[in-house]
């Protein structure tokens, strides 16, 4: 997950690790690039799109690169505040499976969530 708001950060890790999900944070375009730099692969990529050095765009890109690179692709759901439209029009945002807003409803992100994982497994 990459998501830059500290409350917004702890309470997806609670409501995901309550569900039985392992969770591994980044609160930066910077962070998340590290990790998965250092060879973490992720089930799935939950993004904020505005963060402050960046996107979650940028993120995005690095993880299909590597995806390419190992012959998969990783599920992706953006998480902003935006307008949900004027996001998803926004070629520079496309690549994510699911566009979702905040505040999100929490039954609605682990649905998502798990069918995405389901379909992409």
């Amino acid at each position: 997950m990459v998501e830059d708001e500290a409350v917004t950060r702890t309470a997806l890790t609670l409501l995901l690790e309550y569900q039985g999900a392992a969770v591994v944070d980044a609160g930066s375009v910077k962070e998340g690039i590290q990790l998965l730099e250092g060879g973490f692969q992720p089930d799935i990529l939950l993004s904020n799109i505005r963060l402050p050095d960046g996107t979650g765009a940028a993120v995005l890109q690095y993880l299909r690169h590597q995806d390419s690179m190992r012959q998969r692709q990783t599920p992706a759901i953006a998480l902003t505040g935006e307008d949900l439209e004027t996001v998803r029009e926004d070629p520079e945002f496309a690549g994510f499976q699911l566009y979702l807003s905040k505040p999100f409803d929490a039954r609605t992100l682990v649905d998502a969530i798990v069918t995405l994982i389901k379909r992409f497994d």
